[in-house]
This record gives structure tokens, sequence and C-alpha cells, in this order.
């Protein structure tokens, strides 16, 4: 088996053990850390929404991995900005924990940010885009009847150092560049349906062609990727990219977490 299968099946294998956990009387999910974004994230307009998803970790690993879509909340006062764009050149900015629907994608690996196009409209924006600051927090929307909500000590604690931490940890290196411009990669792909060998040939250039902040080690990780999933599809294991691309940037998110929780955790 190559790297990319035993990828491809490490990933899926969490990604559907995360879906056990969907039953309303379990305890509440994980809080979850969302990386810093270092610019702005294009949100992709289709169907009245205009969405873009970003990475995200783990930040409280006793509690369940969250079910797919769960409704999440920002936590604290961390920087998570709307930028809409108009027509003219100008922006407005507004605070999107106020303006954002939030919800986890691939277990605890990404959320997903969205507006409504009415907003854009409302304010005579053309484009909108998200930029993520430092140490942003989300925890899940409280559910009448759950058996063990987050309590707000817990959620200090995961925003508070434990996030100050994993800033530290998670956020920084060439690891973290290439979870970032994986997801980069994603987001600059149309559905699954959608997807063309021109589109996937020039996925590329069009998505990281421009990038010359990364990490050079980080920038060839995902490179790899990449090239990788285009391979994966040639030989026909795999059927799209965006499929394939999502289990590579699990599986670094995941080995990352992983190993996050035992070095803050020694013996674990």
């Amino acid at each position: 088996m190559n790297a990319l299968s035993a990828a491809a099946l490490a990933t899926t294998a969490m990604i559907a053990m995360a879906g056990g956990f969907a039953a309303p009387a379990a305890a509440a999910p994980q809080a979850l850390g969302v990386m810093a974004s270092q610019g702005p994230v294009p949100l992709a307009c289709e169907g009245g929404e205009c969405r873009a998803e970003v990475t995200a970790f783990c930040l409280q690993e006793s509690r369940p991995v969250p079910p797919e879509g769960t409704a999440y909340r920002a936590v604290g006062t961390a920087p998570m900005s709307l930028v809409l764009s108009r027509a003219d050149g100008s922006t407005l900015t507004l605070d999107a924990s106020k303006h954002a629907r939030l919800s986890s994608r691939r277990g605890f690996t990404a959320v997903s940010i969205a507006v409504p196009h009415s907003l854009l409209a409302q304010h005579g924006a053309v484009a909108a885009s998200i930029e993520i600051g430092p140490e942003v927090t989300v925890a899940p929307v409280a559910l009448a009847g759950d058996p063990a909500p987050q309590s707000e000590d817990e959620l200090a604690l995961a925003a508070g150092p434990l996030r100050s931490i994993a800033a530290e940890r998670l956020e920084q290196g060439a690891a973290a560049d290439a979870a970032r411009l994986t997801q980069r990669l994603i987001n600059a792909l149309p559905r699954q349906d959608e997807e063309t060998t021109e589109i996937r040939d020039r996925l590329w250039d069009v998505a990281i062609g421009g990038v010359t902040s990364a990490d050079p080690k980080g920038l060839a990780m995902a490179r790899r990727s990449y090239d990788g999933c285009q391979a994966a599809l040639q030989t026909g294991y795999m059927k799209n990219m965006r499929h394939c691309l999502e289990l590579q940037h699990g599986e670094m998110m995941i080995e990352r977490n992983h190993a996050f929780w035992r070095e803050i955790q020694p013996g674990s």
C-alpha cells in the first residue's frame, strides 16, 4: 500500500468514527482552535450563500470529535473579520462572529464559515473574504438537554492557556503552512461534480502560484499532496481532487494534533 493509500484509509476511519458521536444524548463535542489565516480567505458564493473552510484543531482531547456540520460559535475576543469588497474598490470590515454561520467539517480538522449572499447585497459588496486573527477559539453551540455541556471553566482553559500553547506549537512552521496551503487548494475547487481535468491541472497555479510568504518546506509538502492526488486520479484510486485533498489535509492535522497532546501530556 502506498503512502497516499494509507493516509486516505486512516483519515477516512477517523472521520467515520467522528460520525458515531452524532446522537443527541452525547456530550458536547470539542472546542476547536481556528488556525490564523495569515491573510484573507476568499468566500465562494453559490446558492444564496458565500462560504469557505479554514483549518482547525482540537483543544479538548477528552471530549468527542464533532459530528459533521455541528454548529459552532466564537469564544472570547480574538479577531475574526469579514471583509466585504465593493466594485469601486472600497471595503467594509465586519465582526464575523456576529454575521457568519460556523460549522465543523471533517471531524476537528476544519471549520466552515458561511454568510448569506443577501448580506453582501445589503452593503453593496461584490465579494467577501474572511481573516482569522491569532488565537481564535470556537465552541459548539449549546443544545438543550445536553447531559454534559461545556462548562465556563472548561472553555476558559481551552480558549486561554491551551489556546496560547497551541498557537506556538500547532500554528508555526512547515507543517502548519502545508495545512493552510492544502486548505487553500480545497477552497479553490468547484463542487466535486464540476471538477474537470483542466481545473485540476491549473489548480496549483490558480490557488498557490502567487504565494510568497509560506515556509519553503511547507510549500513543498503541500505540492507533494497535490502531486500525489493528481497521480491517484490518473490511476483511478481517487475519483476527485477535492476528496483526495481533504484526506491529505485531515491526515496532516490529525497527526499534528496527536503530537501536540503527546507533547503537553508526557506519557499520554
